[in-house]
């Protein structure tokens, strides 16, 4: 017992060190409740009249009553379930101890703690001996439930936690069932033959088993509180709306967002059916872990849009037991949208009207006798203008495209195509196909305007008196490989830093859409862009898309 002493005393000192960390308080009064109940229990033990041992026996109640409060507190702040360690929940705790510290201490008046006492001579030592009344019971079956829930939320621990948590529960759980043990055995009578209680002797397994526990496997540096309290962290701060139901379509569980976007309390939502706080559910997809589909909610004043997707809860046996319903709000982002559709579709419109005109004015000057150089560049802008608008709702469709909705086409028809548009246009310009793959290798339609785009360049931007481009695609290991090369003055290296950063600046930005085109189609098709000098100039753009994600 001294021994269980000096060890309680150090693992208290060592928790009482940790604080603030979970569980840190909880564990320094446990064990310094253990001190308590082993200091006391020695002076009972080396008393020789029955007034002494009863006084000492007394004190000893202090100890064993904050044992189990102490134990539940500690459990519960430890394993990140500290939403329960309330002022109020523990003051209803120590309830029944502090009735049982004054039932102890006037227990000549009533009897409920002991009926009658006694000593007896065991060898050279005088114990105590002492028949127990109602309440004594009342209170050890009040401390055996604690003990059971703090065990049970250490036994979770094993099953559903990383190695270093189950390590230190199962050095926890022996530091806690050991005193347990060795009370039931004293109280239940279980070895007649053990004169003395055997509970504060199997203290020193406690302070050995917690002192393990705080210095080899790192007790409160690597505590499991956190991992649980952020994920109910998560689920109520986060700004996106969720709804939990069961498997008849009743909510179970609702984060603050989520209860803001019905209009009513979370609580209150509670058991009810979501078909009557959410009316949209029946418009959704019949099928859950689809993608998001886009709702509206609100009034005529305070419209809002929202992302909803569903997910299945499934249980280990992968039974669907309900859904989690997840509500993103995108209302700024679809009246973005909303204005960059309008604007983009009337500077396109007007631009092109406007354009044509001047192209009409052009052809007048011409005709009137105006210098034909002039007029002929004033032409060639009107129809660069003109294909900027169009590259510019290539664009616009290749973002509002997803990689699940491409259609597939044919790469080596593509080629064919786009190689013979160019020639039309470009008659200056050579074009040499190298390779092509097999007609059935097929991609995203977006390779379309890649390809396009990436010829056009080669040859707009092309100033060697033999204008040439060069194109070969392969398919190797899945991967489909179309490289691009000509002999102009190459791309500029600000460029493809525009193009790298993402973004364009006052300072940095390049000199049209192509690129970005070819750079957000690429994207799309889940590929790589990359760029070399060619030999002995010019530029090499080449293009890896995997083909396994193109079906």
């Amino acid at each position: 017992m001294l021994t269980a002493t000096v060890i309680g005393g150090v693992v208290a000192i060592l928790a009482w060190r940790q604080r603030p960390e979970p569980g840190a308080t909880a564990l320094a009064i446990l064990m310094a409740a253990a001190v308590w109940w082993s200091l006391f229990y020695m002076l009972e033990l080396n008393a020789t009249t029955l007034a002494a041992k009863l006084l000492w026996a007394r004190f000893q109640w202090f100890g064993s009553v904050t044992l189990a409060v102490a134990w539940v507190v500690f459990a519960l702040e430890y394993t990140g379930n500290d939403d329960y360690v309330r002022p109020k929940n523990i003051a209803l705790l120590t309830v029944i101890p502090l009735i049982t510290l004054v039932l102890v201490w006037t227990n000549s008046w009533h009897h409920l703690i002991r009926h009658s006492v006694g000593i007896e001579q065991v060898g050279e030592m005088f114990i105590l001996t002492q028949r127990f009344g109602p309440w004594f019971w009342v209170i050890i079956g009040y401390t055996y439930i604690l003990a059971l829930v703090g065990d049970l939320l250490f036994i979770n621990l094993l099953s559903n936690s990383p190695i270093i948590h189950r390590k230190q529960a199962v050095a926890i759980l022996l530091a806690a069932l050991a005193p347990w043990i060795g009370n039931l055995i004293y109280v239940g009578d279980l070895l007649p033959w053990v004169a003395i209680d055997p509970t504060p002797v199997a203290f020193t397994v406690s302070g050995v088993a917690s002192f393990g526990a705080i210095s080899q496997y790192k007790l409160f540096k690597a505590s499991p509180a956190p991992g649980q309290l952020a994920r109910t962290f998560v689920l109520d701060e986060m700004a996106d709306g969720v709804i939990v139901i069961d498997s008849i379509g009743t909510i179970v569980d609702i984060n603050w967002s989520g209860a803001a976007i019905v209009g009513e309390p979370a609580l209150s939502l509670l058991g009810s059916p979501i078909q009557s706080v959410f009316s949209e559910y029946q418009t959704l997809s019949n099928t859950a872990d689809d993608e998001a589909e886009l709702i509206t909610l609100g009034s005529k004043n305070d419209v809002r849009h929202y992302e909803v997707s569903r997910s299945n809860l499934r249980d280990h046996h992968e039974r669907t037991i309900g859904q989690v319903l997840v509500f993103r709000d995108v209302t700024e982002r679809f009246r973005y949208q909303q204005r960059l559709d309008v604007l983009n579709r009337v500077l396109r419109h007007n631009l092109r009207n406007e354009m044509n005109v001047v192209y009409g004015f052009a052809d007048r000057l011409e005709e009137a006798g105006a210098d034909a150089e002039l007029t002929g560049r004033l032409k060639q802008k009107s129809l660069h203008l003109v294909d900027m608008g169009n590259k510019a709702r290539a664009v616009q469709e290749i973002i509002d495209t997803t990689h699940d909705d491409l259609t597939q086409i044919s790469v080596a028809e593509v080629i064919e195509d786009k190689v013979a548009l160019v020639e039309r246009r470009f008659p200056a310009l050579d074009v040499t196909v190298e390779s092509v793959p097999a007609d059935t290798v097929t991609c995203g339609w977006v390779i379309e305007p890649t390809i396009e785009n990436l010829l056009e360049n080669a040859a707009e931007h092309n100033t060697d008196e033999q204008p040439t481009a060069t194109i070969a695609a392969s398919v190797e290991d899945d991967w489909l490989t179309i490289s691009i090369a000509d002999n102009g003055p190459g791309i500029p290296e600000n460029e493809i830093e525009v193009l790298n950063a993402g973004q364009e600046t006052s300072l940095m930005h390049s000199r049209g859409l192509g690129l970005w085109l070819v750079n957000w189609a690429v994207k799309v098709l889940a590929g790589d862009l990359s760029f070399s000098e060619n030999d002995p100039h010019g530029t090499v753009v080449t293009i890896q898309i995997p083909l396994s994600q193109q079906n």
